[in-house]
């Protein structure tokens, strides 16, 4: 199993794209499990299955479905909600 605290979190754009892209064939050929942990939504993309925790409970969670463009803006669509508070205007796409 591996356990991946921010993974990307100083690295450029190119180096964190090879990063996961060597995650993922780990997780491939290897059969490895991975937890990652990561405030970017870009390396969360590269991810199954994305679980957001707010206020320390389970807050939602998406499941990858083989469109990364499409997962990419469930993540960044699933974001603008966890911030929102009821007296805040509305950040959700439409």
């Amino acid at each position: 199993m591996v356990l991946a605290d921010e993974p990307t979190g100083n690295l450029d754009s190119k180096a964190s794209q090879d990063v996961m892209e060597i995650l993922i064939q780990l997780n491939k050929e290897e059969k490895t499990a991975m937890m990652l942990v990561t405030y970017d939504p870009v390396a969360a993309s590269y991810c199954d299955r994305v679980i957001f925790i707010k206020d320390g409970q389970l807050y939602h969670e998406i499941c990858y479905n083989d469109n990364r463009p499409l997962f990419y803006q469930n993540i960044m669509d699933s974001l603008s909600m966890l911030g929102e508070n009821k007296n805040d205007f509305s950040t959700t796409r439409i």
